[in-house]
């Protein structure tokens, strides 16, 4: 029999907030005690795993995002590279802006991501913007 949820309004018990962040799948972080947030050291490594966005035009250009840089290297080819190196191997998902078009990520890296973008129809390169991000695996 599954557990019930905590009743509410009052005070959850620790085990009941504790199965609620587990159910929600949050992530906390705690602090050195006796200290202020800013200066606490923190004990949870997930934050330690950026996940970086941005949107890149067809010319290459940055429309939005930051912690990158973006050019366009040939037709249809697209290079991202991030201010600051990741700590472990990042994975890249992108997005093309038009219908019938798709995208891939030619490398894994810490730090530089070329994306390939298709035509799926013809299956040629095309020079399309995109969204993207990457997660710190």
């Amino acid at each position: 029999m599954p557990e019930s949820p905590p009743s509410l309004p009052g005070t959850l018990s620790r085990p009941d907030a504790q199965r609620i962040i587990d159910a929600l799948n949050l992530r906390l972080f705690e602090v050195e005690e006796g200290q202020g947030i800013n200066a606490g050291k923190v004990t949870d490594d997930k934050l330690a795993k950026p996940t970086i966005v941005g949107r890149i035009a067809a010319a290459g250009t940055v429309l939005t995002g930051t912690g990158f840089t973006a050019e366009k290297t040939a037709t249809g080819t697209y290079k991202i590279t991030l201010t600051t190196e990741l700590a472990t191997t990042g994975v890249l998902v992108a997005t093309p802006f038009e219908a019938l078009r798709t995208a891939s990520c030619n490398s894994e890296s810490t730090k530089v991501f070329e994306v390939l973008i298709f035509n799926t129809a013809t299956n040629l390169a095309e020079n399309i913007g995109f969204s993207f991000h990457i997660k710190a695996a």
